[in-house]
């Protein structure tokens, strides 16, 4: 499939006239590069600039910078929904749907490392923004999660202190009746 996609990419024309090896170009020959988000965009180690600045080649820089923050934004969705779904898991609530949601989340990143080969920005961007809806929904069902958890401590705090105040009220009372002259409580004996 990466194949296929890189293909169909503006980077095979160019790859072919500098004849230059497709995937090796940018995963290395016998040591395989392992994807990251390291490889995309224009920092000194990306792959991207060494073919891409804001002089040589400026539409691709822009477009790897573009990809990157879009991928980083990914990631960084991805784990704020994790955490929160963790948070509400150790809290004891039920977040099995928005646990399972999660994989789609990874799933989205994993295409966008696939669909990258494909150096379509409008397509990368709806992978990424799939993942972003997914994980957006996730945080939102996670967070409320934890809010109704915080919501029952403190419903549960209320509930305990009126209680309480209602047994001391109802104590005392039973121990004035039953120190007074005309509401004393006759023994059954």
């Amino acid at each position: 499939l990466n194949a296929d996609l890189f293909s169909q990419s503006p980077h095979k024309k160019a790859f072919d006239e500098l004849g230059l090896p497709e995937c090796e170009t940018c995963h290395g020959n016998h040591e395989i590069i392992a994807a990251t988000n390291e490889l995309l965009g224009t920092s000194a180690e990306a792959v991207c600039s060494r073919c891409h600045s804001e002089t040589d080649n400026p539409k691709g820089y822009h477009g790897a910078q573009l990809m990157r923050q879009l991928s980083d934004s990914l990631e960084a969705a991805e784990i704020r929904a994790r955490g929160l779904v963790e948070e509400a898991e150790q809290k004891g609530m039920e977040i099995g749907e928005a646990k399972f949601k999660l994989r789609d989340v990874r799933q989205a990143r994993l295409e966008g490392r696939t669909v990258v080969h494909a150096f379509n920005e409008k397509r990368f961007q709806g992978v990424v923004s799939k993942g972003l809806g997914e994980a957006g929904m996730v945080s939102g069902e996670a967070h409320q999660a934890v809010s109704e958890y915080y919501f029952r401590r403190i419903g549960l705090g209320f509930a305990t202190l009126i209680i309480t105040t209602l047994a001391v009220a109802l104590y005392l009372y039973i121990r004035r009746l039953e120190r007074s002259p005309s509401g004393r409580v006759e023994s059954m004996h």
